[in-house]
């Protein structure tokens, strides 16, 4: 199950560890001002009563979300024991290490339903089976696109700085509404190994 929580020790080592490297000196001063000075309690019944909601609606969708991504996946998932740390940056990093707390962070203070959609695109790379080149792996999320099938609106165009993915996100696309699996897309990536030279692979939990 996940354990939707609010940690502020935990958001600020992900901004520490994660945040600096990506954004501007005069961006990361504006946020770690606001996280020295605006402190959120733990207690505080407006943050309790947006934890409640959040796992609520999550239950709502989590059998459909497993079922759905299990039938791409080629394989019956479980949820594990996951903690979803909500935090008020925006980005979402995850860690599914064996032998370690298995966590990923998603939006305290969107909709509701930018947490859910976070919260799936993380778990994606969780249930991988397989490890991909990196490109490909962040392409995967696309097929929280069928509306139909994962009833959430994902917000996410992937990283557009990176035109593989870019690349890859429509051919996985183009597969999955096509009743496509992922051992279709390991072929797909098999036949065009070459174009991954150096890049590292992966996903899963681990």
């Amino acid at each position: 199950m996940i354990k939707f929580i609010y940690n502020s020790i935990k958001e600020k080592e992900i901004f520490s560890s994660r945040y600096f490297e990506r954004n501007p000196e005069v961006l990361n001063k504006m946020i770690q001002a606001e996280l020295e000075q605006v402190i959120i309690e733990p207690n505080d019944k407006f943050i309790l009563d947006k934890i409640n909601f959040i796992e609520q609606q999550w239950k709502k969708v989590e059998g459909n979300f497993l079922h759905n991504l299990g039938e791409f996946y080629e394989q019956k998932l479980i949820m594990p024991e996951v903690k979803c740390y909500l935090t008020r940056l925006n980005i979402f990093p995850y860690n599914f290490k064996e032998n370690q707390e298995k966590w990923f962070s998603a939006p305290l203070l969107e909709i509701p339903m930018r947490a859910i959609a976070v919260s799936m695109h993380e778990l994606l790379h969780y249930f991988q089976p397989q490890k991909l080149p990196r490109s490909v792996k962040e392409a995967i999320p696309v097929i929280l696109d069928n509306k139909e099938k994962f009833g959430v609106v994902t917000f996410s165009k992937g990283h557009q700085d990176d035109p593989k993915e870019q690349e890859w996100r429509k051919i996985i696309w183009n597969l999955y509404k096509n009743n496509g699996k992922f051992s279709d897309l390991e072929r797909l990536v098999e036949k065009r190994k070459s174009e991954f030279t150096g890049q590292e692979l992966e996903g899963g939990a681990n």
